[in-house]
């Protein structure tokens, strides 16, 4: 029996699992099993199954019975256990995923659902700031904009130049527009005022998950549940700390975002096969070429399983490198030793494992982070490329409220709401929407190109440092007339590319074979 979690992949292995157990077991055994591997499979659970002793056969030609609440056979998932394979009788547990054209179901009574309703509808749209179907103005212009500090000034920084100590900081104006960017993490609050005028969409890939596009609370660690996915979020389109503005923003939310779940390798399966078949459904109506995928969630892709996980996340990030769409993943923020680096492939996480596969990598870039003077902090291993700020980076501040959130015009939701934040977890989707920003200005190999003007280690070894591309030549006259390397940066010559080819522009390339 084939049990997928994807609608779209070939009805085959690797994305199928039937769980077996002994002949003969009872079904209070059958509970303890379950209860003891609970965080293989995909919870909560309700199942059925044949007579599970060996006296009571399965009827021939029949189907095993699965949820008794709705299922979609097409949208339902389960994990190997790790107990004895000695009996034909299989265990097949079914889980129903809701649309994500499903409207919610419970109306909302209380003044401040009322109001944080209206405030969502009128956060959550396209940015106006250009119409980007009539007018690709956006695509050579910068801008000078509001100083977010150290860390994204030296994202300013061109090869052979250094930092002149401001904190002020270039950015694309139209950065990453209609480039989709989907972001799997903890969910989004759309009240801080990084995401003002953002475009945002939901993807529900659990069962779950809240029932519409919302900020609700539990009272689990801030940090954790709701401030790592705005913090990852607005690292891409951020008003003022965001390298892609401009993009379309997917929020995938884990089981974190409900507050009630831990974050399961066999969740994370489902989530990313649930974004391969939204790409598949909606790529037709891109602007641009590409898409990407955001990982920086502090768990595996998988969590069980071994070689068959890497089997399976490398099926998977190749079906959505065929679609078109790239995967950029945090490297981890174990702290490097530049004396032994890390080079115990059985250390990494999956999808990061999965880097240093020749066709793969055309797909995959793993991120780690550097500290304000440009030296290697997290994660130092060959599979790591590139490199981005991810010590005292200036960040969302997650908004501590154990028992209800506070009003939409609190000042707490201000553009106040910053704190310096570390990690990859933040290096990564800072890359991301460097990417989507290239992909929006039409660079046929838009990875490579990024790659190819990436600055040179401050140590042998090292991941390559990334940087927003913006050259001098493209500064504002009042940006250059006020720094105070203004000689400098009048003089300045572009290095020249190893090849030239990754800056063409043009119909994109395909990236998977």
């Amino acid at each position: 029996m084939t049990i997928l979690a994807s609608k779209y992949l070939p009805q085959e292995p690797p994305f199928a699992y039937v769980a077996k157990l002994p002949a003969g077991i009872d079904s209070k055994a059958i509970d303890d099993i379950v209860s003891d591997f609970f965080d293989i499979f995909l919870y909560p659970i309700r199942y059925k199954m044949w007579d599970y002793t060996s006296k009571t056969p399965k009827p021939a030609g029949a189907k095993p019975q699965l949820s008794a609440r709705s299922s979609n056979s097409a949208l339902t998932c389960t994990r190997p256990p790790l107990g004895p394979e000695v009996s034909n009788v299989s265990l097949f547990i079914g889980r129903s995923s809701p649309d994500q054209a499903t409207t919610r179901s419970r109306k909302r009574t209380t003044d401040y659902e009322q109001m944080r309703e209206g405030h969502q509808f009128r956060s959550v749209h396209k940015r106006n700031d250009v119409d980007v179907d009539d007018d690709d103005s956006y695509l050579n212009s910068v801008a000078e904009i509001w100083n977010p500090g150290t860390s994204m000034s030296t994202l300013s920084v061109p090869p052979g130049l250094k930092p002149d100590g401001s904190e002020g900081n270039l950015q694309w104006q139209y950065g990453g527009a209609g480039t989709s960017v989907y972001v799997i993490d903890s969910g989004l609050d759309t009240r801080y005022s990084e995401f003002d005028g953002a475009s945002i969409r939901w993807l529900y890939p659990a069962l779950e998950s809240l029932e519409e596009p919302g900020d609700g609370y539990s009272s689990s660690d801030s940090q954790l549940v709701w401030g790592h996915g705005s913090q990852v979020a607005a690292k891409v389109i951020g008003t003022h700390i965001g390298t892609a503005p401009m993009a379309n923003l997917i929020v995938v939310p884990d089981e974190l975002s409900v507050g009630k779940y831990r974050n399961l390798g066999s969740t994370l399966q489902n989530m990313w096969l649930k974004v391969h078949d939204d790409i598949v459904e909606t790529k037709d109506k891109w602007k641009a070429g590409y898409c990407v995928v955001v990982f920086s969630a502090g768990h595996s892709f998988y969590d069980r399983g071994g070689s068959i996980d890497y089997h399976l996340a490398k099926r998977i990030v190749t079906a959505i490198g065929k679609l078109g769409c790239y995967v950029v993943a945090a490297g981890g923020n174990e702290i490097s030793d530049p004396e032994n680096p890390t080079q115990d492939r059985k250390k990494l996480r999956i999808p990061q494992i999965l880097s240093g596969n020749r066709d793969l990598d055309k797909v995959l870039l793993i991120v780690g982070g550097h500290d304000l003077d440009g030296y290697n902090y997290f994660e130092y291993n060959k599979y790591t490329r590139i490199s981005a700020p991810a010590v005292d980076l200036v960040g969302l501040k997650p908004i501590d409220h154990p028992e209800s959130p506070p009003p939409i015009d609190d000042e707490r939701w201000s553009s106040r709401s910053y704190d310096y934040i570390d990690g990859t977890s933040f290096s990564g989707p800072t890359v991301a929407g460097i990417l989507a920003t290239f992909i929006s200005q039409g660079y046929r190999d838009p990875l490579g190109y990024l790659l190819a003007i990436s600055k040179d280690p401050m140590r042998p070894g090292e991941p390559r440092i990334a940087w927003n591309g913006i050259y001098p030549d493209m500064y504002p006259q009042s940006y250059i007339d006020s720094s105070p390397m203004a000689q400098t940066l009048k003089e300045y010559k572009r290095p020249p590319l190893k090849d030239p080819r990754v800056a063409d522009k043009g119909p994109p390339i395909r990236l998977v074979p």
